[in-house]
C-alpha cells in the first residue's frame, strides 16, 4: 500500500553510521547527485484518451486481500575534508499483504491489516512506516488516504504520513494538487516537513483492471528548525538537502496502487564534511494476478534511473 520512499531511512542510515557526529555549519557541496539519465523498466500501460474529470480514491471491500512486492536500494556515501571515508549500499526485498478488515461506508473509512510475509535484507522496515517480518499493523484510512489510525503508533510520527497523496476533488489529465505532512523521527527526534506535488499525467489501460490514472510525483523534505528549551534560540541544523521524483498506476476501477517507483537525492553537509544518498524504492502488486502488471519481471531499482515510461 504504502509508496512513498520517506527519509526516515536516511536519518536511520546517516545517524546509526555516526557520521551525525561529523557535523557542523558549513556549505553544501552536491557533487554526485546528478542522475544517469537511463529510463527504467516498467510495465507497459496503453495510454488511453481522457474523457473528464476522474476521482482517484481509495474502494476499500471487506476481506479483499493483495499482496505487494517491495524492493528498495539505498547508497551512501560519506566525505570528510573531501575524502570518501564510508560507503554503504542498503538492498530490502520484503512482500507485504494487506487484508481490508473493516469498511466504514457511511464515514468514508476502512481498516486495513498490514503484514510482512517476506523480508530479505537488514533494514528496519518501521523505517518504511511497515511492519517487520511476520508483524502486522492495523491501519485505519479514509479513502482520500488520510491516516487515523496506526497499531500503537502515536500521531506526529512516520507511520501517520498518507502512504499516498490522493485529491480531494476529481481531477482532469493535468491537474496538480500538493501536499504537506510533518513528522518527528522515532530514531533522530529530529523534526520533518515534507511537500510534494503530484499531477495526473495520463490516463491508462492496465491490463485487466481496467483504467488507471498515471500520477508523477515531485518533492522535497527538509529538517524543521527547532526552539531550544533553555534559552528560546533555534538550534542550529546541518545542511540538508532533498528531492524526489517519481510516478504510479493507480487503478480506477480497484481504487488501489498498482505499481510505483520513486527515487531521492539527500544531502547532508557540514564545514567539512557530507553525506550523500542516493535512494530508490519499487513495488507492484503480485497477488490478485490481474492487478500484477509486471507478471514474472522482478521487482529492482536503480537509484541513479529516471522512473519508467509507461
Amino acid at each position: 500500500m504504502r509508496y512513498l520512499l520517506c527519509l526516515e531511512l536516511f536519518l536511520s542510515l546517516s545517524f546509526l553510521s555516526g557520521c551525525a557526529n561529523l557535523m557542523s555549519n558549513g556549505s553544501l557541496d552536491t557533487a554526485g547527485l546528478t542522475a544517469s539519465g537511463a529510463v527504467a523498466k516498467g510495465p507497459t500501460a496503453k495510454r488511453l484518451k481522457a474523457s473528464g474529470p476522474v476521482q482517484i480514491v481509495f474502494k476499500p471491500v471487506l476481506n479483499h486481500i493483495d499482496i505487494t512486492n517491495y524492493y528498495s536500494r539505498s547508497t551512501t556515501h560519506a566525505y570528510s575534508d573531501n575524502e570518501l571515508v564510508k560507503t554503504l549500499t542498503d538492498i530490502a526485498n520484503f512482500t507485504v499483504k494487506t487484508k481490508t478488515v473493516a469498511v466504514d461506508n457511511q464515514n468514508q473509512t476502512a481498516t486495513y491489516d498490514l503484514t510482512t510475509i517476506k523480508k530479505t535484507g537488514l533494514v528496519d522496515l518501521s523505517d518504511f512506516a511497515m511492519p517487520d517480518l511476520g508483524e502486522t499493523l492495523e491501519l485505519m484510512l479514509t479513502n482520500q488516504g488520510k491516516v487515523l489510525r496506526a497499531g500503537n503508533y502515536p500521531p506526529g510520527t512516520l507511520f501517520f504520513v498518507p502512504p499516498v497523496s490522493l485529491p480531494n476533488k476529481p481531477v482532469k489529465v493535468g491537474d496538480s494538487w500538493p501536499m504537506t505532512s510533518e513528522w518527528v523521527s522515532l530514531k533522530s527526534g529530529l523534526p520533518l516537513k515534507m511537500k510534494t506535488l503530484s499531477t495526473l499525467r495520463a490516463i491508462r489501460k492496465c491490463g485487466t483492471t481496467g483504467r488507471c490514472a498515471e500520477i508523477d510525483l515531485t518533492g522535497t523534505v527538509q529538517l524543521e528548525p527547532t526552539r531550544s528549551e533553555n534559552d528560546g534560540s533555534a538550534n542550529k541544523l546541518p545542511k540538508f538537502v532533498s528531492s524526489m521524483n517519481g510516478s504510479l498506476l493507480f487503478s480506477l476501477t480497484r481504487g488501489t496502487v498498482l505499481y510505483s517507483y520513486l527515487v531521492s537525492s539527500e544531502s547532508l553537509s557540514g564545514k567539512n564534511t557530507r553525506i550523500i544518498i542516493r535512494s530508490c524504492m519499487v513495488s507492484s502488486v503480485v497477488k490478485p494476478s490481474d492487478e500484477n502488471l509486471l507478471g514474472s519481471v522482478p521487482v529492482q531499482c536503480r537509484p541513479l534511473d529516471q522512473p519508467p515510461k509507461y
